[in-house]
């Protein structure tokens, strides 16, 4: 049982960063590369064009605090993967987060939206969504890391509360 708790936390974790660096950091450099219209980068357009970076550095710290989280708990679970311990309440914090205050990160993406057309009007909110929509490309590694999270946070509470360690004596 050790052993699926590890291979599921580090294929999460490495998913995790693959995300965050090819996705939110990568992706999003691309979306303003490829994607900025010729207008915002005249001097009469400035504001627009710093607005916009703004709230997409906004959006990349929010998933940079996501997949920190998710790094920490992969680390954890990696590390007490052979615990005798029976206590399991970062288990349940994890899963918590992830179920309950992760899906926020949502609304912050529909916030970031309505103030990108509210205050840098139709052509940010066109670089905005250009370059979010280019990190959705790789949003599945996202959804991958999560799911082996959960997983794996899963084994961890079976095995510290209903496996008992003489059944898993060679781990």
């Amino acid at each position: 049982m050790s052993k699926a708790i590890r291979v599921t936390a580090i294929l999460s974790l490495i998913a995790e960063v693959l995300y965050f660096l090819l996705g939110q950091l990568v992706g999003t450099v691309l979306g303003l590369i490829n994607f900025t219209p010729k207008g915002l980068l005249s001097g009469n357009n400035s504001g627009e064009l710093t607005t916009s970076v703004i709230l997409l550095a906004v959006t990349i710290i929010g998933a940079a605090a996501y997949s920190i989280v998710v790094a920490g708990l992969d680390v954890y679970l990696f590390a007490t993967a052979r615990s005798e311990s029976e206590n399991v309440v970062l288990e349940i914090i994890g899963l918590v987060y992830i179920g309950v205050l992760a899906p926020l990160g949502s609304l912050l993406s529909v916030l970031i939206n309505w103030i990108a057309a509210h205050f840098t009007g139709q052509m940010g909110l066109v670089l905005v969504s250009s370059a979010r929509s280019m990190v959705g490309y790789f949003g599945v590694l996202s959804s991958i890391a999560t799911t082996l999270l959960i997983i794996s946070l899963s084994f961890s509470i079976f095995r510290k509360k209903y496996a008992s360690i003489e059944v898993y004596p060679e781990e």
